[in-house]
């Protein structure tokens, strides 16, 4: 897994996680993503399995 947090202010991104043991978070924000629509791609959606 690999997610990151973004400050939305200046356009950095502040933490980052990249773990094998994700077991707990991971299908909390896997669940969150999947299906997302992005605004700058309206064609496509994020797709999370």
């Amino acid at each position: 897994s690999n997610f990151a947090t973004l400050e939305e202010s200046t356009g950095i991104v502040t933490s980052r996680r990249a773990d094998r043991h994700f077991e707990e978070e991971g299908p909390v924000l896997c669940a969150a993503l999947d299906r997302m629509k992005l605004p700058s791609f309206p064609e496509y959606e994020v797709r999370v399995r």
